[in-house]
């Protein structure tokens, strides 16, 4: 089911406003953005009355822009906006709303992609940006996953390991522990 959004401001929207300044760059791409033909598309993604409620398609897609901006993985989204104001309000999101984790960053992601509309929003943001003289390098929206690389032990783990195999030095010469 496609999420509802807030109709009423609470204190907390109206005291934003003035702690984000309008010129900064995430107020302006919002000012410079019709959004609307991106509501469009992303309405596809959920059936409108059966389901859970989701969060705002749109909230979602502007995440996934976040995070290629600023090179953030899921969970440093997800600690950034409950972070920083100027994502909370580039998000539209007031400090009362539920805010998106990182597990449901990553399915909206993959979401996305299943439906194939990555690329298609990707292209009509990036045509928005042209049409008004701007220019914002090209990305791609990947999920950036930690993985354990090959790397030399530390001397501590070396230590650790069967002192009968290791090597060492006598008299100036190196020999096998064996």
């Amino acid at each position: 089911m496609v999420g509802k959004t807030r109709a009423q401001k609470t204190f907390f929207d109206i005291a934003i406003k003035h702690k984000v300044s309008k010129d900064h760059i995430l107020m302006k791409i919002n000012r410079l953005i019709n959004w609307k033909p991106f509501e469009n598309k992303l309405s596809k993604l959920y059936h409108p009355q059966i389901g859970r409620p989701s969060y705002p398609p749109l909230m979602m897609f502007k995440i996934l822009l976040l995070q290629q901006w600023y090179n953030l993985s899921d969970l440093e989204a997800e600690e950034a906006i409950k972070d920083r104001l100027s994502f909370i309000k580039f998000l539209g999101l007031s400090i009362e709303d539920p805010f998106p984790d990182e597990t449901t960053i990553c399915r909206f992601r993959n979401k996305l992609f299943k439906e194939g509309l990555a690329e298609t929003l990707c292209k009509l943001f990036n045509k928005q940006l042209e049409e008004k003289g701007l220019l914002i390098k090209k990305g791609s929206l990947i999920d950036a996953t930690l993985i354990k690389a090959n790397r030399k032990p530390s001397s501590k783990e070396r230590e650790a390991k069967d002192k009968d195999a290791a090597y060492t030095v006598k008299k100036g010469s190196a020999s096998s522990g064996n």
